[in-house]
């Protein structure tokens, strides 16, 4: 999502932003946006090479692993935790720009649906 972001940026502005209009930039977008597509109980860390910048993160679980409740009852197909993200924005070079944390949902999918047996006569 950010590099799309920053892609944007390029695109509006005719080149990737500067480290200091990067740095005023990035603390006015909003951080939850820029990595929805990080799902932390998949990746609790990693980076991603954004060419002038590098997002950095690592996670960590802040309550237990557990079954998320199924609609109307019973127990969903999903496990579920809140983590605690921290995120570090870097130049190329490795210097920090900005450091953010950010609460957000882990999930795994670790149950299929089960087909209706067929020829119920109930």
């Amino acid at each position: 999502m950010l590099k799309t972001e920053l892609d944007t940026m390029r695109l509006d502005i005719g080149r990737y932003p500067t480290a200091e209009e990067g740095l005023t930039l990035l603390a006015q977008a909003p951080t939850d946006a820029q990595l929805t597509a990080v799902n932390p109980m998949i990746q609790e860390s990693g980076q991603i090479d954004l060419g002038p910048y590098k997002v950095h993160w690592r996670s960590a679980t802040t309550t237990p692993v557990t079954d998320g409740t199924g609609y109307p009852a019973g127990i969903s197909h999903y496990r579920v935790a809140l983590y605690e993200s921290e995120v570090e924005v870097a130049e190329a070079s490795g210097s920090i720009l900005t450091t953010v944390k950010l609460r957000q949902v882990g999930y795994r999918r670790v149950r299929d649906t089960v087909a209706p047996v067929s020829g119920d006569t109930r």
